[in-house]
Formats: structure tokens, C-alpha cells, sequence
């Protein structure tokens, strides 16, 4: 059985000091990008990224890469981020210093955030322990106006395995939300595609509020 973790935000904090970067092999931010590039234009009213404005924020984990792909994509959106992966955080800081991520874990940063536009979570909500369902129910619906662009290991309800590790050694996501769609039952899916560039269990979802 796994320690009840008291403090979510603590789970984080253990991962500050990890050194390296890990980079985009299976090219996952492209495949990205692609994906959320029609929802921005169409929401925007127009065909010219560089005309496509608003707010967009990334909860961890590793955060940035996505943010600088899309920083060049679309210039005047403005992007922020949290995460508390130091080699994160100093990517972020050597490659484009345009965009503002915070050294703050995402049950701390969404308690306190002003809503954006955009959210995006890359395979990030899998890890968060469950002690932390409670601030996701209700701050994520808090946290955009638009849409929630959100990459995440797609599990059915009921046939859910527990495993005694995660990506981190320490779990993953085998906390039983099942499917993001019913977890977030004060949200709609307008868009689920599967997203093979991680594995076939992994989709891309697009939350709007109902």
C-alpha cells in the first residue's frame, strides 16, 4: 500500500533537484502544436497565427517545451507556466525568456491564479496524487474561459490496475479517475483523439465549460 502523501504539493518538491532536460524524441510537441493550432485560429476568427491572442497556461510537469514551440507559433499569445523542475524552469529561462514560468506547484498555483484563456496539461494530471482531486474538481473549471487542452493516459472505469510503480518510482496514473471526461463532470469534451505519439492509452481531449 502506498503512504498517504499529507501534503500534495510535497509529492512535487521531492522532484525540485532533477538535472536533465528530458527531450522531445518522439516529436510530442509537434504533434501538439498541430492539434491545438485549429481550436486557437478558429477561436481567434482568423487564418494567420500571427494574429491569435489571449492567455495560455501549462501546469507542469516539465513545462516550457511546449510553451516555447508555441511561443514561436503564435507571437502574441501570451504563455506562462508552472512547474518546479529545476531543469525545466532553466530551459525555459536559456531558450525564451518571453515566457513567465513560476516555481510553484499546481495545487498551490491554481488556488490562486486569475482565470486565462487556454489551459494545457501534457500528460500531467496522471501524476498528481489523489489527495489533490478535490483542488482539480474545483479550480480547473475556475482556471480558463475557452478551452482546456489536455494530453493524458486514457484509463476505462472499472478495469483500472493498480501499480506499485509510476513514471517517478512512486505511482502514476492508477489512482482511479477513470475516464477525464467523467472526472470533470462540470466540463464537456468537444474534441477526443487518440494520441499516438506517447503510446495508444494516451489522448488528447479539448474541455469547454457546458
Amino acid at each position: 500500500m502506498s503512504k498517504k502523501i499529507e501534503d500534495p504539493s510535497k509529492y512535487w518538491r521531492e522532484h525540485r533537484n532533477i538535472k536533465r532536460y528530458q527531450e522531445d524524441l518522439k516529436g510530442k510537441t509537434k504533434k501538439l502544436v498541430k492539434l491545438v493550432t485549429p481550436f486557437l485560429l478558429e477561436d481567434s476568427n482568423t487564418k494567420e497565427k500571427e494574429k491569435v491572442s489571449g492567455k495560455l497556461h501549462e501546469f507542469g510537469c516539465c513545462v516550457c517545451r511546449n510553451l516555447v514551440r508555441l511561443k514561436e507559433e503564435f507571437p502574441r499569445l501570451r504563455m506562462s507556466g508552472n512547474d518546479i523542475n529545476k531543469a525545466a524552469l532553466n530551459y525555459n529561462r536559456i531558450v525564451n525568456r518571453q515566457v513567465h514560468v513560476v516555481d510553484m506547484s499546481t495545487d498551490l498555483y491554481l488556488k490562486q491564479m486569475e482565470p486565462v484563456t487556454y489551459i494545457l496539461t501534457m500528460a500531467h494530471l496522471m501524476h498528481l496524487p489523489p489527495e489533490m482531486d478535490k483542488i482539480l474538481l474545483e479550480y480547473i473549471p475556475k482556471s480558463f474561459t475557452k478551452f482546456f487542452f489536455c494530453v493524458e493516459q486514457d484509463l476505462k472505469v472499472g478495469r483500472i490496475k493498480v501499480s506499485k510503480r509510476r513514471g517517478d518510482r512512486r505511482g502514476g496514473n492508477k489512482y482511479g479517475r477513470g475516464k477525464y471526461e467523467e472526472f470533470f463532470s462540470s466540463l464537456q469534451v468537444i474534441k477526443r483523439v487518440r494520441f499516438d505519439q506517447i503510446s495508444p492509452k494516451y489522448s488528447f481531449l479539448v474541455f469547454a465549460h457546458k
